[in-house]
């Protein structure tokens, strides 16, 4: 085949494998760590500051110090620890799902992200194998077995790092065994590149640096400078802008939010933790990517008798060795709630480019070896379906709630030892238990209504016209631009169906449109913040409301700290207006944060939302600036029960049409207060008709009169839309009790004149 053959081959391999991705899409996030980075993106996308207000609830209820997704700064803004192309490489597609956010999501069109990175990687291998001396076939059977057949298929479906680390040890591989070649020193800029793109993500991926720096060097003397120039522009371009984002965030390039202190360090004992990455059936490469297998029987082979894999063997041992062990020494090796070794999956093109020499055996002879290469082919596609079709989630918890979370600073693993050799235990068992007796459900196509047929049927046939036009490449027939080009829309066209339908019927109820938010979005206006104590919800609002206010996602049932204290602050500081949404009711404890600004702010909606199918409560509050004490204006009007409304303050004295007319009110009890009174302000024309009005109990709920502690000053604060005609207004406010509404209180002024309303000065 001819090298634009060859080109033509690997991009048909990286469109099938993405077709296969898309057949086996969630579009849900299945990490914390996800989340984090894509809060980033979001405000990277909206022009804002990278931090992550969004997910400050993720700071709190975590097993333990090291094991949060972000760090508050000094000023308890929180900044996230994902690198920095983990938020910025799924901006695009992620702010395309917002732009068609009627109909898509931004969530779930930037998972799309992770399959596009690993179809690429697939691409890569297939080129790699084809410059190591391997015929079209065999080098192709490779790249699809990296695709299918090691873990590199699940993680195309989250949005962890490792598949990018992944793409980028791929780069490298190809860059330098092209540089290997003879070939132009250039191509060790896809290696430095590719370095790069590692680090972007998890700078300890930089510890392979020194294999493709010692290729470089190693290389034609003559050329040594040129060939070091090229590998290292990249990365030093990557890592300048590592460290301008680490400085934005924390103040200095070399911080990243990482806390050796709190035990994120390289300190697990790597006596465990090795064998526990190989052997384990709870994390063992050996069990969930056994194309492994292959690698290590036939590879080694190859590289003693120096087979065509020769050229890229040292790269490919080096780097897997070094790899391996840095992240087995890692405090939490394990990779947290994870599928198999989540660490060793960025490995995976090195995986397959070492069972190339196997398959290629197997290509050309049959026998006993073809059978043993399709076993082991065949049993890792297995293993890779497991983890494809369930959650991992489910059983991760499972283990919790049986164990619980042993410090990981005490023990090598999340669990304690007994589940990390126990293979009933497994998550392979378990998740294979899942499935044959209640079927996936981590597919978005195998819903609890039904098969989605729709999306599965279309895919099913592009999938095999792309696999009838690879077999046909392969053999040496032709592929014209044209044919390119139909692909590839189809393939962005099919995508975007795929995506109307996931709209349709997510995986989780998260990530559909919520009511709450969508009367939140509909009335919030520029300058409109939000304080949303519902975890739940912060994930609708990333997936589908891209032009919703900024969001502080804060933690229920949490006592305030130095860090929500401020965030609250800010929050006031930022914006003008405010909205909560919360489960909490009134005179819950848990509502601290919205009964401080009940009592310190002007309360816009005091309706507050709640039907059979959501209990959530949503306030509305206009920001308060200062008041004057000359502004407060005398009132003495007595009301039953020693009720008084002593003082009150309107602004402005003339509002202009559009703006918000403010009524502040001083009430006192002189004694325990029985009745349950709401407060009714109206706004009337010269003919004593109402304009407007708003009918509340004190401080939106939080302060009801039976609630009022005789002798103290209770501040009340409405704010109403102004007349939208000019004319001679005034502000009436009155009291009744809830249960007769048309019976206001009859109260006395301090002449003696008694009134069931008053008007205010």
């Amino acid at each position: 085949m001819s090298k634009n053959s060859d080109f033509k081959a690997a991009f048909l391999i990286a469109l099938l494998l993405f077709t296969v991705y898309l057949l086996t899409y969630s579009g849900i996030l299945h990490s914390t760590d996800a989340f984090s980075a894509l809060a980033v993106t979001e405000n990277l996308v909206s022009g804002r500051a990278p931090d992550t207000r969004l997910a400050v609830w993720q700071q709190y209820g975590v097993e333990y110090a090291a094991g949060v997704q972000g760090v508050f700064t000094e000023d308890h803004q929180l900044h996230s620890k994902r690198g920095l192309l983990h938020s910025l490489l799924p901006a695009p597609l992620f702010a395309l799902g917002g732009a068609f956010d009627a109909v898509m999501g931004r969530i779930s069109t930037a998972l799309l992200t992770t399959g596009i990175a690993t179809a690429l990687a697939g691409a890569l291998v297939y080129l790699t194998g084809r410059k190591a001396g391997y015929k079209a076939a065999p080098a192709a059977l490779g790249a699809l077995a990296f695709g299918l057949a090691t873990a590199a298929w699940p993680y195309a479906r989250y949005l962890f790092g490792e598949p990018y680390i992944g793409l980028g040890l791929a780069m490298a591989a190809y860059g330098v065994g092209r540089a290997e070649r003879g070939e132009d020193p250039a191509w060790l800029a896809l290696a430095g590149a590719g370095l790069g793109l590692g680090a972007g993500f998890n700078l300890g991926s930089l510890a392979v640096a020194p294999v493709a720096l010692w290729a470089a060097w190693h290389g034609n003397r003559e050329q040594r400078f040129t060939r070091l120039t090229a590998t290292v522009i990249p990365l030093a371009v990557v890592l300048a802008l590592i460290g301008g984002f680490n400085m934005a965030r924390f103040g200095s390039p070399l911080e990243t939010g990482r806390t050796p202190g709190a035990g994120e360090w390289f300190s697990a004992p790597l006596a465990i933790t090795l064998p526990a990455m190989a052997l384990s059936p709870a994390r063992g490469v050996l069990w969930y990517s056994p194309l492994i297998w292959l690698g290590l029987a036939w590879g080694a082979r190859a590289l003693i008798r120096r087979k065509p894999l020769h050229r890229y063997g040292w790269y490919i041992a080096a780097t897997f060795v070094i790899y391996t062990v840095v992240y087995a020494a890692w405090y939490m090796w394990w990779g947290g709630y994870a599928w198999g070794p989540r660490f060793l999956v960025a490995l995976s093109p090195l995986i397959a480019l070492a069972a190339l020499p196997a398959i290629n055996q197997a290509y050309e002879k049959r026998g006993g070896w073809r059978a043993a290469v399709i076993a082991v082919v065949g049993a890792a596609m297995g293993v890779q379906l497991l983890g494809v079709a369930v959650d991992f989630g489910g059983h991760e918890l499972m283990l919790t709630q049986r164990f619980g979370f042993a410090d990981a600073q005490d023990l090598p693993y999340q669990y304690g030892l007994q589940p990390l050799y126990d293979i009933g235990l497994s998550p392979l068992v378990a998740h294979a238990r899942r499935l044959l007796t209640e079927g996936a459900n981590d597919i978005s196509w195998f819903t609890a209504q039904g098969i989605d047929w729709a999306v599965l049927i279309p895919l099913g046939l592009f999938l095999a016209l792309l696999g009838w036009l690879l077999n046909r490449t392969l053999a040496g027939g032709s592929l014209t631009v044209e044919p390119v080009v139909v692909l590839s829309v189809l393939a962005v066209g099919l995508s975007v169906w795929a995506m109307l339908r996931n709209a349709e019927h997510p995986l989780n109820a998260m990530y559909a449109r919520h009511p709450d938010l969508d009367a939140v979005a509909a009335q919030a206006a520029p300058g409109d913040g939000a304080i949303i104590y519902v975890p739940e919800l912060t994930f609708s609002i990333l997936n589908h409301y891209p032009g919703f206010p900024p969001a502080w996602g804060m933690p229920p049932l949490v006592d305030p700290d130095p860090h929500l204290e401020a965030a609250l602050t800010a929050a006031q500081r930022e914006h003008d207006r405010l909205w909560v949404v919360s489960w909490f009711d009134r005179l819950d404890p848990n509502a601290w944060a919205e009964a401080r600004l009940a009592e310190a702010h002007y309360a816009l909606d005091v309706r507050r939302h709640r039907d059979d199918e959501n209990s959530y409560w949503i306030g509305h509050y206009l920001m308060r600036r200062a008041i004057d004490e000359e502004d407060w204006q005398a009132v003495d009007w007595a009301l039953p029960e020693g009720i008084t409304l002593k003082e009150a303050a309107v602004s402005p004295a003339a509002p202009r049409p559009g703006t918000m007319l403010r009524v502040s009110l001083r009430w006192s009890a002189a004694e325990q207060v029985e009745g349950d009174y709401v407060i009714f302000v109206h706004v009337v024309d010269g003919e004593g008709r109402v304009v407007a009005q708003i009918d509340h109990a004190p401080q939106n709920t939080f302060r009801p009169t039976w609630n009022w502690e005789p002798g103290k000053t209770v501040t009340d604060q409405v704010a109403l839309a102004a007349p939208s005609a000019p004319g001679d207004y005034a502000v009436r406010v009155g009291l009744y009790d809830w249960r007769k509404p048309a019976q206001p209180l009859e109260g006395t002024l301090a002449d003696g004149q008694k009134t069931d309303r008053v008007r205010l000065p």
